[in-house]
């Protein structure tokens, strides 16, 4: 009895705590996956104190036996549509790599069916219908883990299979004392053990797809800033004067041969309160509109009249409409 007593009080607390602390991290960090682990860990308590024959004493309360279908049938159906869905939110994009997909739609269909069937079969009547889906989903789902880690090497389906090893484990170890193989009852190979070092190992594994993730978000950023850099080189080293202004006729921005062609700073910071009419000269801001209106790239020769002792000048330019702005190139041809 003391056993007993000690084991369930190891594995309710480490569960709930596990559960809980997956909870808050999905509070604060707003990801959806670690609310999946801790409704898993949940329902994985759920279905080992059942297992272990305290599951109608939660809280210290007795439940009563009028209503099986909600203290018993619910909750073990629930651990298989929160194994299915914690699988694929782990190995979403691997899965669709081995166009699985339609299996991990098959497997929620068979989960939902559970928890429908759950709400109104008896327990007798739903308990062999649930091994019946529960024990070939298990299989199908190791499968495409060790599918998975042989062709992409994922440490997370590593972390993952070993979390289903262990739980395998503990499952063969209370089989064996149950059946006699073993005289005393195994310290470590056992349900409870398992079941904490399952929670623990599958949590690891979703350590590791975020790692994966976080870190191909910072390969791909790093690649974009090496493109941005290249292209703000090659912006700025055009011979052809290159600008982009709003349709209030504001510069925005400009490469330093357009500056050069009108007699700006270098860089378009320092004068990106500019007017392009102050610049070029006054009317030129409807012409660009004009000829950007017509949704493509179009030409349009350019005119500055002789003013103040600066001779006449001819420019060729080509615009286009980008949303509240229009961007193009201007070279002089005079």
């Amino acid at each position: 009895d003391q056993f007993f007593d000690r084991s369930g009080g190891v594995l309710f607390g480490s569960l709930l705590m596990i559960a809980a602390f997956s909870f808050l991290i999905s509070l604060l960090a707003r990801d959806f996956i670690f609310f999946l682990f801790g409704a898993w860990v949940i329902s994985s308590l759920r279905l080992a104190s059942y297992s272990a024959g305290w599951d109608m004493g939660w809280f210290g309360h007795l439940w009563i036996e009028e209503f099986p279908k909600i203290s018993r049938n619910i909750p073990l159906a629930a651990y298989a549509f929160f194994t299915v869905s914690l699988f694929w939110a782990i190995f979403k994009r691997d899965v669709a790599k081995l166009k699985a997909v339609w299996i991990i739609r098959t497997l929620f269909a068979l989960s939902l069916g559970l928890l429908v069937a759950g709400s109104l079969l008896s327990h007798k009547t739903f308990l062999p219908l649930l091994w019946g889906i529960v024990i070939p989903s298990v299989a199908i789902l190791i499968a495409l883990t060790v599918r998975i880690y042989l062709r992409t090497g994922s440490s997370a389906a590593a972390w993952y299979g070993a979390s289903w090893l262990a739980a395998l484990v503990g499952v063969l170890g209370d089989v064996a004392y149950a059946a006699g193989l073993a005289t005393n009852k195994p310290a470590l190979a056992n349900s409870v053990a398992s079941s904490v070092a399952a929670a623990l190992l599958a949590g690891i594994a979703i350590a590791q797809r975020l790692n994966s993730e976080r870190s191909g978000r910072l390969a791909a950023q790093q690649a974009a800033l090496t493109v941005l850099g290249e292209f703000r080189e090659n912006y700025n080293s055009m011979p052809v004067g290159l600008f982009s202004i709003l349709r209030d006729g504001t510069i925005k921005l400009y490469n330093p041969a357009f500056g050069n062609m009108f007699g700006l700073s270098p860089t378009s910071d320092i004068d990106s309160s500019k007017a392009i009419d102050t610049v070029i000269c006054e009317g030129i801001l409807s012409i660009l509109i004009e000829s950007a209106a017509t949704g493509v790239a179009a030409d349009v020769e350019l005119h500055t009249p002789s003013s103040n002792g600066h001779s006449e000048r001819w420019f060729l330019a080509r615009v286009t409409s980008k949303g509240d702005s229009i961007e193009g190139s201007i070279q002089e041809i005079t």
